[in-house]
C-alpha cells in the first residue's frame, strides 16, 4: 500500500503543479502588462537566497554539494550579481544555472510563479482518487505501448510507464508471455516516465532467474535505508537469459533511468544498454540509492519545497547518476 501511495503521490503532485503552470501561463498572456512586471526587491532576493541555502543543506543528497553550491550562490551575492535582476523569471533563471554550474545535476533548479503560492501538503488519496488514477492508467494500457516480434526473432516491447505491480501483473503476464519464444529482446524506455518502484520490481524481476538484491534506497532526512530485491516469481513465464537490449533517451527519466541501470546487473544476460543522455528534470535530489555494483542514483522527494510565495524548488523526479 505504501508504494502505491507514492505513485499517487507522485502523479498528484504532478498533476497539480502542471496545472499550476498552466494557470500562470494563462495569467501571462491575459495580463501581461501587470502579473508578469512584478519587480523584485533587494528583500525579496536575499529571501529567495536563504531559503535556497537552508533547503539544500538541509535535503540535498550530497552534502558536500550542497555546500558548494551554497557557498558559490553567497559568492555571486556578494559580487552584486543580483542586485540588477529585478525579473522574477529572470533571477530564477540565473540560480538555476549558477546551481548547476557546480553540481552538474539537471534536477535541480528554481522556478518563479507570477501568482503567489501556498505550500500545501498532498492529501491521502480517497477510494475514489486511486480509482479515477487506476482507470486512468488502465486507459493507457499501464504504459504497455507496443508488443511486437521483429525480424530475426526478436521480440519489442515498448513500456512508457510502470504502474503498480497489483494492477499491471495481468498485461505483463500477456507481453512476457508473446515475449517468451523469442531469442532477444528489446525493452523500448525512451518515452518512459516512471511512477511506481514496485511495478519496476515486477518488470525486472522477468530478467533474474533468482531473487537478487538490486537496490538500497538511502534517504538522508529520514536518516532511513530501504533494500530492494527482485521478485522470487512473476506471472507467466521467465524472460532470464534472453540476449536483452534497452533503450533509452532524452526523455527517459526516474523509474525508467532505474530500470536501466538495475536489470545489467542480472547474471546470465548479454546486455547492450543503448543509451543517449537522459532527461533531467528540475528537482532537487534528496535519497540515494545503491547498486550493489557500486554505481549510485540519486532520488528526489514528491513534493515542491516553497521558498516564497513567488519562488520555489520543483522536486518530482529521480536524478540521472551522479
Amino acid at each position: 500500500m505504501d508504494l502505491l501511495l507514492d505513485a499517487y503521490r507522485f502523479w498528484r503532485v504532478n498533476t497539480l503543479v502542471l496545472l499550476l503552470l498552466i494557470g500562470v501561463s494563462t495569467a501571462f498572456s491575459q495580463d501581461a502588462g501587470h502579473e508578469s512586471r512584478h519587480e523584485l526587491s533587494e528583500a525579496e532576493r536575499t529571501a529567495v537566497i536563504n531559503a535556497v541555502v537552508e533547503k539544500l543543506n538541509a535535503y540535498y543528497v550530497y552534502p558536500d554539494v550542497a555546500q558548494r553550491m551554497t557557498k558559490a550562490i553567497l559568492a555571486h551575492q556578494a559580487n552584486h550579481e543580483y542586485d540588477n535582476v529585478s525579473g522574477g523569471e529572470e533571477f530564477a533563471r540565473l540560480l538555476t544555472v549558477h546551481l548547476k554550474a557546480i553540481s552538474n545535476d539537471g534536477h535541480l533548479g528554481v522556478d518563479y510563479s507570477a501568482t503567489p503560492l501556498q505550500e500545501k501538503a498532498v492529501e491521502e488519496p480517497s477510494a475514489e482518487d486511486i480509482a479515477k488514477f487506476r482507470l486512468s492508467g488502465a486507459r493507457n494500457n499501464y504504459g504497455f505501448r507496443k508488443v511486437e516480434k521483429l525480424d530475426g526473432n526478436v521480440g519489442l516491447v515498448q513500456l512508457d510507464s510502470f504502474y503498480p505491480a497489483d494492477w499491471i501483473k495481468e498485461t505483463a503476464l500477456g507481453a512476457m508471455a508473446f515475449l517468451a519464444n523469442t531469442d532477444a529482446v528489446i525493452i523500448d524506455l525512451r518515452r518512459n516516465h516512471g511512477f511506481a518502484p514496485d511495478g519496476v520490481l515486477l518488470i525486472e524481476s522477468y530478467f533474474f532467474k533468482d531473487e537478487t538484491h538490486i537496490t538500497d534506497q538511502i534517504d538522508r532526512d529520514a536518516d532511513k535505508t530501504r533494500q530492494y530485491w527482485t521478485m522470487p516469481t512473476v506471472p507467466g513465464p521467465s524472460l532470464a537469459g534472453k540476449d536483452l537490449y534497452i533503450l533509452t533517451s532524452h526523455d527517459t527519466f526516474s523509474a525508467g533511468e532505474d530500470f536501466a541501470y538495475n536489470v545489467p546487473t542480472a547474471p546470465n544476460h548479454t546486455v547492450s544498454a543503448i543509451i543517449s543522455r537522459p532527461r533531467s528534470p528540475l528537482a532537487i535530489p534528496k535519497t540515494q540509492s545503491l547498486i550493489p555494483t557500486g554505481r549510485a542514483l540519486a532520488y528526489s522527494q514528491m513534493s515542491p519545497y516553497l521558498l516564497t510565495r513567488r519562488f520555489w524548488l520543483r522536486i518530482f523526479w529521480r536524478s540521472a547518476p551522479h
